[in-house]
C-alpha cells in the first residue's frame, strides 16, 4: 500500500471513531513523532490547596509590592 493509500485509510477508519478515540490515535501519532504534550496531572492535586487567608496575603503582597520601582534600589 502506498503512503497516500495508508493516509486516506487512517482517515476513513478515523471518521468513525467516537472523539475520545480520536484523541487516543492523535496522542499515540504524537508519540510516535516525539511530540509530547506537559502531563499536568501531577500538578491536579495540589488545585484547591491553598488556604483563602494566604491566597489574600499573597494578593496583598502583589499588590502591595509588585511594579514599583525603587530608584535607590540600585
Amino acid at each position: 500500500m502506498t503512503s497516500k493509500g495508508i493516509e486516506a485509510e487512517i482517515l476513513k477508519n478515523l471518521s468513525q471513531l467516537e472523539l475520545e478515540n480520536q484523541n487516543k490515535v492523535l496522542n499515540y501519532i504524537k508519540s510516535l513523532l516525539g511530540i509530547s504534550k506537559p502531563d499536568n496531572s501531577r500538578l491536579l492535586k495540589f488545585a484547591g490547596t491553598i488556604e483563602k487567608d494566604d491566597l489574600a496575603l499573597m494578593q496583598k503582597a502583589i499588590e502591595e509590592g509588585c511594579e514599583k520601582i525603587d530608584q535607590n534600589e540600585w
